[in-house]
């Protein structure tokens, strides 16, 4: 087994890493602020933590989200006294209770903490670091739910809402924000890493070149309200003073104004226009399904709605459109449920029923 070591380069990456205002960077400064049981542990999740953003180019949210969750395994191993380079078993089975019992985690936190230890541990024995602990560890079953979409009248009400701030340059930012998210269908780390280089602005068109999962990027075309809204955003951002982010979108918030916007200031945003408008259910997420069955409704064929969603599986798409106008319109008609039971429509006109009755 060989030791973890960080290379000048690595070490490099390291401080830049750190030198961020993002939850990656608050979560690993958390890492290196703690004296940990197992003096090789810090380096390992250093590395790790490079190769998911570095190497292999995931977004900035997702490496977030697993040095978490590898932050909180690696506590509850400290705390029961437990080596993390030859966990067993039984012994994962019981941070997984301990997940669901003492942190009330739902089931697809828990699945996505699993996905982030397989990757840990797959990670250490590629790199000769020690064996698979994970090997036979299996993720809860997430249930596979319908998607969930935003009907006319709740875009209407979300994006009155929106226009309702009291300051008028929050409010000109939120339905901004609004208006690309429905026209076009980023999800919410993406909305919130949209630089200004990003957009090709046209008279009336602009292409955003869209950097989703896997590193992999899209180009999405939008016209129309969202476009004029987009291009009067910019031009008052470019008059205030302060701004310190090349992001499109950035705080208001007295102490943080004009630091770009992280993935819960987005959900932010989008739930206050929700409670403001008096919506009950609510989610950034539904604007992308919104997005997807509304051009499928528009006749566009799937295949080309999968790239514009930046799916790589097209069953996928096929998940989200099967909430789509179209898709809903496939029903058994009426006169089928009539012939087999015997009925007539309610107000049938007595002329077609004497035509029935002769028919049959």
């Amino acid at each position: 087994m060989t030791a973890a070591v960080l290379t000048a380069v690595e070490s490099a990456q390291r401080e830049a890493l750190l030198a961020g205002a993002d939850r990656l960077a608050a979560t690993m400064r958390v890492v290196d602020a703690r004296v940990w049981r197992a003096a090789g542990w810090q380096s390992e999740v250093w590395l790790w933590v490079l190769w998911l953003r570095v190497s292999r180019g995931l977004a900035l949210g997702t490496c977030a989200h697993y040095a978490r969750t590898l932050l909180g395994f690696a506590e509850w191993v400290d705390a029961n006294g437990l080596d993390y380079t030859a966990v067993s078993l039984s012994q994962l089975d019981a941070w997984q209770q301990h997940l669901w019992l003492a942190r009330r985690n739902v089931v697809g936190v828990r699945a996505t903490a699993v996905y982030a230890l397989r990757s840990f541990y797959d990670w250490r024995k590629s790199r000769g670091f020690g064996a698979d602990c994970t090997m036979g560890l299996r993720a809860p079953r997430l249930v596979k739910r319908t998607p969930r979409k935003y009907t006319k009248p709740q875009l209407r009400a979300l994006f009155v809402a929106a226009r309702q701030s009291t300051l008028p340059l929050v409010a000109m930012r939120n339905e901004t924000m609004l208006a690309m998210l429905y026209a076009t269908g980023m999800r919410r780390e993406e909305i919130a890493t949209l630089r200004l280089d990003q957009l090709e602005m046209e008279a009336n068109v602009c292409i955003v070149r869209v950097f989703g999962k896997g590193a992999k990027e899209r180009e999405v075309p939008i016209e129309g309200p969202a476009v004029r809204m987009l291009q009067a955003w910019i031009a008052e951002r470019d008059r205030l003073q302060g701004i310190r982010t090349d992001a499109v979108f950035f705080t208001t918030r007295q102490n943080w104004f004009g630091y770009a916007m992280g993935v819960r200031a987005v959900e932010s945003v989008v739930r206050t226009c929700a409670k403001r408008a008096g919506l009950g259910e609510w989610g950034v997420h539904r604007f992308r399904v919104t997005f997807a069955t509304q051009l499928y409704d528009d006749g566009n064929d799937i295949e080309r709605i999968r790239i514009l969603m930046g799916h790589e599986n097209i069953e996928t798409t096929r998940h989200y459109i099967a909430v789509s106008t179209r898709m809903r319109g496939v029903r058994l008609k009426a006169f089928r449920q009539h012939e087999v039971l015997g009925t007539r429509p309610e107000g049938m006109p007595l002329w077609a029923q004497k035509i029935g009755e002769k028919a049959t």
